[in-house]
């Protein structure tokens, strides 16, 4: 077979196993921290605006400057919430990067022993841990929090000097003992729902986070027990019904449904020009250079054909079963000789 160049755009695939990982433990564990969602949808704003109507009762018109002035004030911690956001997805993949790491050394470490491979494998996982640690070292995420908690208690502390300032400068009012501590009890009710409020946030996008992980991972996971493909054909003089190959075919990880509202994220391609033609009961070498795309060409056993032209096709009989053995597994559990040459007596 002629020695054809293929050329993909880098997805999201990598890090499976640390990622499935993440999902068992930290991932699940932050749904279940923001699971009080409901707080934030119905009941703290409830108790506000009631609190709101109660200090208009009690202070008229000054209230609503004062709330006026709480509402402007909340861009700062939806600001803050959407950089917890952020930095906790960047963390995330930096966590299913070093456990993916640690994950494929421990299943082949037979093979770096045989090769000593240790020092580069070694090196490789610490890369990726220090990668990690820079934003435990920062302490990004925490200080965000930090402030987003710190503002549940000045931001109530500062909408009560602006009401209370603007009750007895601009309209002339006098603050008598029932005034003062009727509203200091109102204060300090919406005080403490503007506490929760900013308390839940931070877990509540956390789980966010953690929910749109799992269920990126289910789609794609679903995605891989479709309806198995049969050979997709445009071109009008087509090979034989048992040719195996593709002529300038796209492949991908993930069928794009009409109707999607938002693509995959997974957007690896997988772009093969002209034509390749495997030969049935016979050894096939795809022979190039490293990085050309000669593992990519066997992992489009596993994807789905896009057409690329009128004269693409595509024909990858699957109904004896398909069978993928990476590099790694013909290191055998044996003696080096046995591992070379397969044969004890060679």
């Amino acid at each position: 077979m002629d020695r054809h160049w293929f050329k993909g755009d880098d997805g999201e695939g990598a890090n499976l196993t640390g990622k499935i990982n993440n999902l068992m433990s930290t991932d699940l564990g932050n749904m279940i921290d923001g699971r009080d969602f409901l707080f934030i949808l119905i009941f703290a704003p409830v108790q506000i605006i009631f609190s709101i109507l109660f200090l208009y009762r009690i202070l008229g018109w000054s209230a609503v400057i004062g709330m006026g002035f709480m509402v402007l004030s909340f861009p700062i911690p939806g600001k803050l919430a959407y950089l917890v956001n952020n930095v906790q997805v960047a963390r995330m993949k930096k966590t299913d990067s070093r456990v993916q790491a640690v994950t494929e050394s421990m299943n082949v470490i037979r093979m770096i022993k045989l090769f000593g491979w240790e020092r580069k494998v070694i090196g490789q996982v610490e890369e990726k841990r220090e990668e990690e640690l820079k934003y435990y070292k920062k302490r990004m995420n925490e200080r965000l929090q930090l402030l987003i908690v710190r503002g549940s208690y000045i931001l109530p502390l500062i909408v009560m000097l602006v009401t209370y300032a603007s009750h007895t400068l601009i309209f002339k009012q006098q603050l008598d003992a029932a005034t003062v501590f009727s509203s200091i009890g109102v204060f300090d009710v919406l005080r403490n729902q503007l506490h929760m409020l900013f308390w839940h946030i931070p877990m509540t996008i956390q789980a966010k986070v953690s929910l749109d992980r799992i269920n990126d991972f289910i789609q794609n996971l679903l995605d891989s027990f479709n309806d198995k493909e049969g050979p997709v054909i445009l071109d009008p003089n087509p090979p034989a019904s048992d040719a195996i190959g593709f002529r300038n075919a796209t492949f991908t990880w993930t069928r794009q449904v009409p109707g999607t509202p938002t693509p995959s994220r997974r957007n690896f391609r997988l772009h093969i020009d002209e034509e390749v033609l495997f030969r049935r009961g016979k050894i096939n070498m795809v022979v190039g250079p490293t990085g050309c795309g000669k593992t990519s060409l066997l992992m489009a056993l596993e994807m789905h054909f896009v057409p690329s032209s009128p004269d693409s096709w595509f024909s990858l009989p699957r109904g004896g079963g398909v069978a993928y053995a990476a590099q790694e597994a013909w290191v055998q559990n044996e003696t080096i000789r046995v591992g070379i040459s397969r044969s004890e007596w060679s």
